[in-house]
């Protein structure tokens, strides 16, 4: 058994590579070709060799009358948050998890499901936008792709 957070809440997992990085790199082929309509602001696994996401993006609500992002976890979301020793936003901000690109793509491999509701191939193998975390019930460690930031040194070859 294992407990899911949808980082969809917060919309604000962005996979967008830092610009100096980007300055640095050579210019590659675009990709943007082979992007359709439907895949247009999602990105593929080669754009990126890791993600990285702060757990607090899962706790995130939108404000209705404001339209801003407000930390807002719900009571049971709070008892987890306390089970790995997270008392308030700034610590859920530095919780971070990392994960191989390659195992976040959609296709059946890794048995995740595009969620665009237009997309109906299986394998499109473009990276969800809001990417979910499973964690392990007893234990509160995350479930494979994910690892904590702490151990992205296992996910480097």
């Amino acid at each position: 058994m294992s407990i899911v957070f949808d980082l969809e809440r917060a919309n604000q997992l962005s996979l967008l590579p830092d610009k100096d990085l980007v300055d640095l790199c050579p210019l590659i082929e675009s990709y943007q070709v082979t992007k359709s309509h439907i895949h247009k602001d999602q990105y593929i696994e080669t754009d990126f060799d890791l993600v990285i996401t702060s757990f607090a993006n899962a706790f995130f609500q939108t404000n209705l009358e404001t339209g801003l992002f407000v930390w807002n976890p719900t009571p049971k979301e709070q008892i987890f948050l306390s089970k790995i020793n997270i008392n308030n936003q700034e610590e859920a901000l530095l919780k971070m998890y990392v994960a191989r690109s390659k195992d976040l793509t959609a296709n059946q491999t890794n048995n995740i499901n595009c969620s665009r509701q237009k997309c109906h191939d299986n394998n499109c193998n473009f990276i969800p936008n809001y990417p979910k975390i499973f964690f392990d019930v007893n234990t509160a460690e995350p479930l494979q792709p994910w690892l904590p930031i702490e151990k992205i040194e296992d996910l480097l070859d």
